[in-house]
């Protein structure tokens, strides 16, 4: 009988805010969702939290936009407040 090779769950992680494309994927987000905008150390710690996970980036900051989204800007601060 012939059973199938499961498909790898392997993942790939990148440290922290060292790769252009979790910067890309986060701007992408927060631009779909219509969430304000981040600052620096707010997005860095936020990419640092889905730790190469896009999933737990999206559903982090569907999350945030939710909680803050009448803020102007989301930095780490209000970030640490919510």
């Amino acid at each position: 009988m012939y059973l199938p090779k499961p498909l790898s769950s392997t993942s790939h992680v990148r440290a922290p805010g060292q790769s252009t494309s979790a910067r890309n994927l986060h701007s992408a987000i927060v631009s779909s969702i219509a969430a304000p905008p981040f600052d620096e150390a707010a997005t860095l710690r936020l990419i640092g939290y889905a730790d190469g996970d896009a999933r737990r980036l999206l559903n982090t900051l569907e999350s945030v936009a939710r909680l803050l989204g009448a803020a102007p800007l989301i930095d780490e601060a209000l970030l640490e407040r919510a």
